[in-house]
């Protein structure tokens, strides 16, 4: 008799990274925050209790009653990745679902991130200050 032992994802995680940017940022509180002059990547990963990586399958990024944003395939195409492409500046929901268990069997998941496109993102301080000679 053999058993095969599964992890199974507990929960969908969010990651994205804006065009440009050399870091990738977890979507904390599920928001994801981006300028609305720039695309970004957004992928997401299955995580069991334990923290983790528990491949995903079915995955069903919907976007039908977003404003703000589009979505499109990542070249070459993930199923675990979208480019995510500002038309307006405002929030909407993107949901998505997905299956946690690598085995025959299933485990819906689901994440409703919330997508914020921004009018102007701040990417560094500045300062300036003057000298006065006595």
């Amino acid at each position: 008799m053999t058993i095969e032992v599964y992890k199974v994802a507990t929960r969908i995680v969010a990651y994205y990274q804006v065009a440009g940017s050399p870091h990738e940022m977890l979507a904390s509180d599920e928001v994801i925050r981006v300028p609305f002059n720039q695309t970004a990547t957004v992928r997401i990963e299955g995580q069991d209790e334990h923290g983790n990586v528990v491949p995903l399958s079915g995955i069903a990024w919907h976007e039908e009653l977003a404003e703000t944003y589009t979505l499109s395939p990542t070249p070459p195409p993930d199923p675990q990745k979208r480019i995510l492409t500002p038309i307006l500046i405002g929030s909407d929901p993107l949901p998505i679902n997905a299956d946690g268990d690598p085995s025959p069997g299933t485990a819906p998941l689901f994440v409703s991130l919330m997508v914020s496109v921004l009018d102007r993102t701040a990417t560094h301080l500045g300062f300036s200050y003057d000298i006065e000679n006595p």
